[in-house]
């Protein structure tokens, strides 16, 4: 028996009389003006997306708990699950949710509240809540899971500005790793090879290297910047060499970063959608050159940084029909998820639930690999001794450089004039080196990639 706890509510086809749009197209919308409104005036929060059995789903948050959306291919959406939140109801503002194997990992960031684990392996019958407690946490801003290393990142805890919790031995009972004070808040983060950018609030943007996740490094940390707000939130791309990051303040400026080298990282640009005293984004994120941003009242906003020093904005739909509010009301897109492979985008509307679009002009219709220049380039051991062994999957290397952790060439560290050329494999010996976090610069045929490595 499928435990729902409604049916297809609400599935629009056309596009709705406010709704002003360019690139875009409008799929689906699932709401239910029969989930109690909050103190903001506001049925839902956040979104999240996932496949399981070539089955495509949604998760929207509302003043009730997560609700699990089947996005079914011919564009019909069902209600499927609803996962209970310890609040509900008029208090109830904040949830996110992120997974991580067949598991769905819910937090809520009003009290009461718990952390919460579901099995969704039932799908698309029910989904079963297999952990509720406080014991670990009980109120968390925001999830992060590094599905690599297996390990959850909670932000913004009850008891912590930010936790690492281990995912692999049990996913149902994740193991603390550490407990992050580094900063004094972390309202969110972006983690890949171990390297996490930490929005924090008003303290901006620490990047860390938990790659031994015990022994955080701090590699660098952006106090102050151009457009600066409320550091909210970001999104790395697929070679990790640019970063999207939103301030989510009235006003101001998305940003885009060149992270390429993180010792010396350069703001390429900023941009919005019109200037503006009360519009403001929310939550962005990146796919392929594109990025789609969660912009309040303005709706899902998609842009092009295929020329990082002037992004441009090529489609949009507004799911909101309010306008120019008073900023702190929080109408509008909040979250937004681009990553199903279908190519359909989600977004979250506070008050008109869930969307499902197509964008019209771009195929992100092929399910992106992990064959990123990125994830073809590794160093290990790492940590290691000092003897090091570099691959490159498919490429040869043209040229490798060392900085240390300030960004100085460490001219002395190799055994040899690098002479390497040309092979995908290489050995190197570093020699009379103090402990700690160094950059390997590799140039290969197909590009520049940047690796970290932990001396012992």
């Amino acid at each position: 028996m499928r435990n729902t706890f409604t049916t297809i509510l609400f599935i629009f086809f056309t596009v709705l009389v406010y709704a002003q749009s360019e690139g875009v197209t409008l799929l689906a919308n699932w709401d239910n003006d029969s989930i109690p409104l909050n103190y903001r005036n506001a049925r839902f929060n956040d979104c999240w997306g996932f496949t399981y059995e070539g089955e495509e789903y949604g998760v929207l948050g509302s003043t009730l708990g997560g609700h699990v959306i089947w996005i079914k291919e011919d564009n019909t959406v069902e209600e499927v699950g609803l996962v209970e939140g310890a609040l509900q109801g008029w208090l109830a503002n904040h949830r996110d949710f992120k997974t991580f194997g067949h598991y769905l990992y819910l937090v809520g960031d009003e009290q009461p509240a718990t952390f919460q684990i579901a099995d969704f392996s039932y799908l698309p019958d029910s989904i079963h809540v297999v952990y509720d407690s406080n014991q670990k946490f009980s109120n968390c801003h925001d999830l992060f899971v590094d599905e690599d290393a297996g390990i959850l990142y909670a932000c913004g805890t009850s008891n912590s500005a930010l936790s690492l919790y281990d995912l692999n031995e049990n996913p149902e009972d994740p193991t603390l790793i550490i407990h992050f004070n580094g900063l004094n808040y972390v309202h969110d983060c972006y983690v890949r090879d171990g390297i996490a950018y930490l929005n924090g609030g008003f303290d901006g943007l620490m990047i860390v290297d938990f790659s031994d996740p015990t022994t955080p490094i701090i590699v660098s940390a952006i106090p102050e910047y151009l457009e600066q707000g409320y550091c909210h939130s970001g999104w790395l791309n697929a070679d990790g060499t640019k970063y999207v990051m939103a301030d989510e303040t009235p006003g101001m400026d998305l940003k885009l970063f060149d992270v390429g080298n993180l010792t010396e990282i350069e703001l390429l640009d900023t941009f919005n959608t019109q200037p503006s005293e009360v519009i403001y984004p929310h939550n962005p994120m990146i796919r392929s050159e594109l990025i789609f941003v969660s912009y309040y009242i303005e709706g899902l906003q998609i842009f092009d940084f295929s020329d990082p020093t002037e992004v441009e904005r090529v489609a949009y739909y507004d799911t909101s029909p309010v306008a120019n509010v008073d900023s702190v009301a929080h109408y509008g897109a909040w979250g937004v998820y681009p990553f199903l492979p279908s190519g359909r985008i989600l977004l979250s509307d506070r008050q008109e639930g869930l969307f499902v679009f197509g964008v019209d002009d771009y195929d992100l219709s092929i399910e992106e690999t992990n064959s990123t220049l990125a994830s073809r380039v590794n160093i290990y051991p790492n940590p290691g001794n000092g003897q090091v062994l570099i691959s490159t999957q498919g490429m040869e290397i043209e040229a490798l450089d060392v900085y240390d952790a300030q960004g100085k060439w460490v001219n002395n560290s190799l055994t040899k004039d690098f002479q390497d050329k040309g092979k995908s494999i290489v050995q190197i010996h570093l020699h009379n080196l103090e402990a700690g976090l160094y950059l390997f610069r590799i140039r290969t045929s197909e590009g520049i990639e940047t690796k970290r490595y932990h001396l012992k």
